[in-house]
């Protein structure tokens, strides 16, 4: 059976998943408050109004002309407006949070797919796992605990290949790794440590 299979076990989670989060008292307050905003013309029409003259102003000064005082102020104003607009708040924040639920779930789902681990949201280095899960997809990075240089943080950036090392083959660890392929493994996918 493919793990795409309507009947799969990975998607029968998914869907419970899903039905978890459509029954969720905060998620339909959440969706409340878009629905709200969205049957509400003149709260669509403000939001619409400060956001394109917030862009134009944004183009305006990346084009490096500057911005009057006049039309900061007037912007400003604007924005206060709709800042008290009970109706457009509660909409930009319940966007802000389903928008920060939806990138923690990826976080997860991606985590395991990426390095089969679950219930792991990033990459951990310190994992006592990964060395045997990383993919080709992660080159330049190890899970040796030793000769490797500092490991990313959490929310820091996946480092790149040195230029010496991109020209290293992948069939090879960077320079900086201790890894050794083993006998059964000739591939550098699955580095073992030293």
């Amino acid at each position: 059976m493919s793990i795409l299979a309507e009947d799969s076990p990975v998607i029968e989670k998914t869907k419970e998943l899903c039905a978890q989060i459509a029954s969720d008292p905060s998620f339909l307050k959440l969706q409340a408050d878009v629905e709200r905003f969205l049957s509400d013309d003149s709260a669509r029409l403000q939001y619409q109004s400060v956001h394109e003259r917030g862009e134009e102003l944004h183009h305006k000064q990346h084009a490096g002309v500057e911005l009057g005082a006049t039309e900061i102020r007037e912007f400003e104003s604007a924005r206060d407006a709709l800042m008290d607009n009970a109706i457009a708040r509660e909409f930009m924040t319940a966007q802000r949070e389903l928008e920060t639920l939806q990138k923690e779930i990826a976080k997860y789902v991606g985590g395991t797919i990426e390095l089969r681990l679950p219930g792991e949201p990033v990459l951990r280095l310190d994992h006592p796992d990964v060395h045997d899960r990383l993919s080709a997809s992660w080159v330049g990075l190890c899970a040796c605990r030793v000769s490797r240089p500092p490991a990313p943080t959490s929310t820091g950036p996946i480092p790149s290949r040195s230029s010496t090392e991109a020209s290293t083959p992948r069939s090879a660890p960077p320079s900086w790794c201790s890894a050794k392929p083993s006998p059964s493994r000739p591939s550098w996918t699955t580095p073992r440590c030293t």
